[in-house]
């Protein structure tokens, strides 16, 4: 049985049957390296995967989840706690499809000094060729998204990936932001991508989200990006629109 410690690493494999979770598993990373981008791990069942984190190449920082290279799909009723640190998709052609809205923030450990506070929030990633695909209809991951590590060849994106009906993203916040292309694909009338903290102040410090970089596939003007904010929240949206109506506070 696997600890909080362990490393699962996945690669040379497409495994034709998901990975069923019924219970509890706990782990301290997932690790994602197979051999084409299209290749597939399924993860479904209605259990409970606890991510710990662990220490990755980075001295310092502990990856719960890092998505190199094939896809990551996560079923539509699967717990997926994520702790301590990044959980990250990209690097060379890593894709996270998220389908269950049960992803979430986990418990840090901010006293532990093997795992450093990272601030107040978790943060996901997106870097290096990365996707992330929502197909769900609503997500409140309790995390910032920090689409600023590395640099790329082609853009970070992230995709709307539900046609059938209106999606929704709550982040906390965007982490500051490099300078490579963002895209955002499928963006219909109808969906928000919002933050419960200004995205252009940033994690860090003196270092602004640079939202020129963000395209919205397919939208007119280029599909530029701007920010505005509605009550509590602040939307990313195409340049030139306006955040959905909706309660204050409540998803739309």
């Amino acid at each position: 049985m696997p600890s909080g410690n362990d490393v699962a690493l996945f690669e040379n494999t497409n495994a034709k049957e998901p990975i069923i979770i019924d219970g509890l598993v706990e782990l301290g990373r997932i690790e994602v390296r197979l051999p084409r981008k299209t290749d597939r791990l399924v993860l479904a069942g209605d259990g409970t995967l606890q991510l710990r984190g662990t220490e990755a190449r980075i001295p310092g920082k502990y990856f719960t989840g890092f998505i190199v290279t094939g896809v990551l799909d996560i079923g539509p009723k699967l717990h997926v706690s994520i702790c301590n640190q990044r959980f990250i998709a990209g690097n060379k052609d890593g894709t996270v499809v998220i389908r269950s809205n049960k992803v979430r923030a986990g418990t840090k450990a901010p006293t532990d000094r093997k795992y450093p506070s990272d601030g107040p929030d978790l943060k996901l990633g997106i870097t290096d060729r990365g996707r992330l695909a929502l197909a769900t209809s609503h997500w409140e991951p309790g995390m910032s998204l920090d689409m600023s590590a590395g640099h790329t060849e082609g853009p970070k994106i992230f995709e709307f990936a539900c046609a059938q009906r209106p999606q929704g993203i709550t982040f906390i916040r965007l982490k500051e932001h490099d300078g490579d292309p963002v895209a955002i694909h499928g963006f219909k009338p109808g969906d928000f991508f919002r933050f419960e903290a200004d995205p252009l102040t940033s994690c860090d410090k003196g270092k602004p989200f640079r939202v020129d970089a963000v395209r919205f596939v397919g939208w007119p003007s280029g599909g530029a990006a701007a920010v505005k904010r509605q009550g509590s929240y602040w939307y990313l949206l195409p340049a030139g629109t306006e955040p959905p109506a909706a309660p204050e506070g409540r998803v739309p």
